[in-house]
């Protein structure tokens, strides 16, 4: 099974995690290994295994279905989901090439931005064509727009992305509810996007605020 570098892969991931001004002091880059070991090494700490059905997460105040056939693990902020079974018993090592699931909160406060439900398409366009270039990331942005989640205004992303190689299709949606921000982000290889596009509309309906 191909995989992307761990560091790479939360680059990559940052870049569109970045786009919504969510994780920018969690997501460091290859330019400070230091950092990226000490992120990984606190998440590491946290990782515990997660069954298919419900995921709930009373800390940070949300559910999500994760799927039959599917691994998830949980680290704290962070909740990753895997199409199938990869070995994870390394996930250090790198990133499985596979359909994937990612969800992260941020809790720091986001009194540096306006809302959610004020930005536009061409604002988030412009964020993400301006945070992949710094980070010498190749990005299509093609579609964006306003939606909503569990009630709540929110904002979602396709792109393609390629970087060392490694070549991405995702979507991102972004929400905040009670000072937390919340980021959801889908990825998959760019041929199996088609199919994937059809199971995020569905399962993207499973995520709720539950406080």
């Amino acid at each position: 099974m191909n995989k992307i570098p761990f560091s790479r892969f939360f680059q990559v991931a940052g870049i569109t995690l970045l786009l919504a001004i969510v994780v920018s002091a969690q997501s460091p880059s290859e330019s400070n290994p230091e950092e990226m070991q000490r992120m990984m090494a606190g998440l590491m700490q946290q990782m515990e295994f997660v069954q298919p059905g419900t995921y709930t997460n009373r800390a940070f105040g949300y559910e999500l279905q994760i799927p039959d056939g599917w691994t998830a693990v949980s680290m704290g902020v962070m909740l990753m989901g895997f199409e199938g079974q990869p070995d994870l018993s390394a996930l250090a090592g790198g990133y499985p090439d596979v359909r994937s699931i990612m969800v992260m909160v941020d809790t720091t406060g986001q009194a540096d931005r306006k809302p959610i439900d004020e930005w536009n398409a061409e604002e988030m366009k412009s964020m993400v064509e301006e945070r992949a270039e710094q980070e010498n990331i190749n990005v299509e942005v093609y579609e964006s727009g306003k939606t909503e989640l569990s009630g709540k205004p929110a904002f979602f992303v396709n792109s393609n992305l390629e970087a060392s190689g490694y070549n991405i299709s995702q979507r991102i949606y972004v929400t905040e509810a009670a000072n937390r921000t919340v980021t959801v982000l889908y990825m998959c290889p760019p041929d199996q996007w088609q199919d994937f596009s059809a199971f995020i509309n569905d399962h993207i309906q499973t995520f709720n605020f539950i406080d």
